[in-house]
């Protein structure tokens, strides 16, 4: 087993968790389309938010369900789109919260875009050099499968934890709130936005 299996494995279990948290939370995802330039219906933006984690959850699990070179290469497209609308949204509003994880969302990033690239070249690695089956990790025994899983559930573990994090010891620069959605509302006569 390559040590891609690990990341591989690693990138979709992020993918999975990020979509079930915008699913339960999707307004941060809406919020990041809508600022990014997607435009929709009001009405349609918590089903936009729920629909696209709906599609990362699938994307990332098919790769533990179907371990095939589509499944991974279908997660590395996943992730080329991400870094894609990252970049997006910098260029359209560098503090925006990126909505990937819910409420606990950040600025995107040149690291952001990084990250969404390096989980991408693993998944489309895999696709070309062999995608692993997590069945064949455990046939390996418990020294293998144990050791395997609690390393990736722990790196899946402190990618999500990093927005929280990354809050925590970012300094705020905003003194205005942050609408729960749609145009900021406006200050007083005269003042700068």
């Amino acid at each position: 087993m390559s040590a891609l299996a690990g990341l591989l494995h690693l990138t979709a279990l992020v993918l999975v968790a990020s979509g079930a948290q915008k699913v339960v939370q999707p307004l941060p995802a809406a919020r990041a389309m809508a600022t990014a330039g997607i435009r929709l219906p009001g009405r349609l933006h918590p089903l936009a938010g729920r629909t696209l984690g709906l599609g990362e959850a699938a994307t990332g699990l098919a790769v533990f369900a179907a371990p095939h070179p589509v499944s991974a290469g279908w997660l590395g497209i996943a992730y080329v789109a991400l870094a894609g609308f990252v970049v997006a949204l910098r260029r359209r509003d560098a503090d925006a919260g990126c909505g990937c994880f819910g409420a606990a969302s950040t600025p995107p990033t040149t690291a952001h875009v990084v990250l969404d690239l390096a989980a991408a070249a693993v998944a489309l690695g895999t696709a070309f050099t062999g995608v692993p089956d997590v069945v064949d990790v455990l046939d390996e025994g418990a020294g293998v499968a144990v050791p395997y899983a609690l390393l990736v559930v722990l790196g899946a573990t402190l990618v999500l934890l990093a927005p929280t994090l990354l809050a925590a010891v970012r300094p705020t620069g905003r003194a205005d709130p942050v609408p729960a959605f749609g145009p900021r509302p406006a200050g007083p006569p005269g003042a700068l936005r």
